[in-house]
């Protein structure tokens, strides 16, 4: 957003968000505006399953498969993107729980925005 800061719009975060942040504020100096998309945070299952396991919540995490992100991490993800204050954020449901988006809506309440293919996000 020209004069407000940077938009991150991120195809899938296997990279860790904290990477993914790291790495932006060492290229650019304007603030953070906003994240939206894929942060690979399938805490509490995923949005698929295969042969009953869902496997976003173990495969692409920048974790070893048998470590998955975990709630304390999903709220330390929260917070660090708090900390930059963003106006607004979104979670794509590719790689997300439905628990990971309620607990962003939860954490961002004036600054999440749902994403669906298709529509336009307002910012």
């Amino acid at each position: 957003m020209k004069g407000k800061g940077i938009v991150l719009i991120v195809g899938c975060g296997h990279q860790t968000l904290t990477r993914i942040l790291r790495r932006t504020e060492s290229l650019f100096e304007q603030p953070i505006y906003g994240v939206l998309g894929g942060l690979h945070l399938a805490v509490e299952g995923g949005p698929f399953e295969v042969m009953g396991m869902f496997l976003h919540k173990y495969l692409g995490t920048g974790k070893l498969p048998w470590q998955p992100i975990t709630l304390n991490e999903l709220q330390e993800n929260i917070e660090l993107l708090s900390k930059r204050s963003p106006k607004v954020v979104g979670l794509s449901p590719h790689d997300s729980s439905k628990a990971s988006i309620q607990a962003f809506r939860d954490g961002f309440p004036t600054a999440y925005k749902d994403i669906k293919v298709g529509e336009t996000i307002v910012i």
